[in-house]
């Protein structure tokens, strides 16, 4: 059973774990976020494809010498029990070398020999996953004598499924980040907000400025741990288009007009991992569209609050005749005559 201490160190392991990262960003991110969680001499990332003798490894510190004996990983890595298990067999689940062969069997093994006793170390725990490509993912606990636990074993347990859904996540997220880039916007801007999808569209995960969006653009059905009803039925009809090759019926880009900002809602579909990923991008209405000097850009953004010539003039300390004016110049280069028509081209749901 764990111990309070562990149980600790275990859920602030899946606080770091779960912090949004790229593709790029993920060895470093996992092993920054496992380091604490089981002691180790080197912990290791380690991608592997057996039939092609190549191996990529991360270490949670520099070593170049296990640098420079990786060749020697990526030829022999089918001597290994555990990689062998995974291979075979499918196993994922915490294991060590120890409990597959006896130390006198694991020293005789070439990969020993000329790779791990080169190293000094003696025993890994090791879980293993699928990831993208045929490529089979390890994380690694190394130690120099055979000393792993049942409550280790047990936490490694624990955290697989975190690692594989932080691995997935990360894959999605350098595919959007293609995607939104390859559509002429970037995801870098603190204006992003991201939400991962199922496959049938419901909510897998959110970031917090994605949250934010919803709750602010979809104020009166915008549910914690949920989508805003709208906006659901929106993918809902996207994805049932595409399914049924009819791309053209519904749109994969949904734009939301309110008080003066537009948000930008973007569908794609992740090929590297299950589902969906939707991006939403907020910025002025009048970006790319709309060209009002500064002065007439407070006044409509109070017109779209709802507030009266009257209580524009009081908030921006203005007289009521030049208030006056700067409505009919705003009605003037949007090409609307009323307040009614004004609203009517900015504030829309779906």
């Amino acid at each position: 059973m764990l111990s309070h201490d562990q149980l600790r160190r275990f859920d602030e392991t899946l606080q770091k774990l779960y912090v949004l990262a790229d593709a790029d960003e993920f060895p470093t991110r996992l092993l920054e976020s496992v380091g604490p969680l089981i002691p180790s001499a080197i912990t290791c990332y380690t991608e592997v494809i057996p039939e092609k003798q190549w191996a990529r490894n991360f270490a949670d510190r520099p070593d170049d010498g296990l640098n420079a004996l990786m060749p020697v990983l990526a030829e022999l890595q089918m001597q290994h029990p555990r990689i062998v298990d995974f291979v075979e067999n499918g196993q994922q689940r915490a294991l060590a070398t120890s409990d597959y062969l006896s130390r006198q069997a694991w020293h005789k093994l070439d990969l020993y020999q000329h790779f791990y006793g080169a190293m000094g170390l003696e025993d890994q725990l090791v879980i293993m996953m699928p990831g993208a490509a045929g490529v089979n993912l390890g994380l690694v606990f190394n130690r120099e004598q055979r000393s792993f636990t049942g409550e280790e074993r047990q936490m490694l347990d624990l955290l697989r499924p975190h690692v594989a859904l932080a691995y997935r996540n990360a894959q999605a997220v350098t595919a959007i980040k293609s995607a939104v880039n390859d559509a002429g916007t970037g995801l870098e801007g603190a204006s992003h907000g991201v939400l991962r999808l199922r496959e049938d569209g419901s909510l897998l995960f959110h970031t917090q400025r994605a949250r934010w969006l919803l709750d602010r653009f979809w104020p009166r059905d915008a549910h914690v741990g949920a989508l805003p009803d709208s906006l659901a039925n929106w993918i809902a009809a996207s994805i049932g288009s595409e399914q049924r090759g009819r791309t053209a019926d519904v749109p994969r880009v949904l734009e939301i007009h309110n008080a003066g900002e537009t948000l930008t809602a973007r569908l794609l579909q992740t090929p590297e991992t299950s589902g969906w990923m939707l991006t939403l991008d907020v910025r002025p209405a009048d970006q790319g569209k709309l060209r009002l000097p500064p002065r007439l850009r407070l006044v409509l953004d109070q017109l779209l609050s709802g507030a009266s010539e009257k209580e524009i003039a009081a908030k921006l300390r203005l007289s009521s005749h030049t208030v006056h004016q700067y409505v009919k110049l705003i009605y003037q280069r949007l090409g609307v005559s009323s307040r009614a028509e004004l609203m009517a081209q900015f504030i829309s749901r779906p």
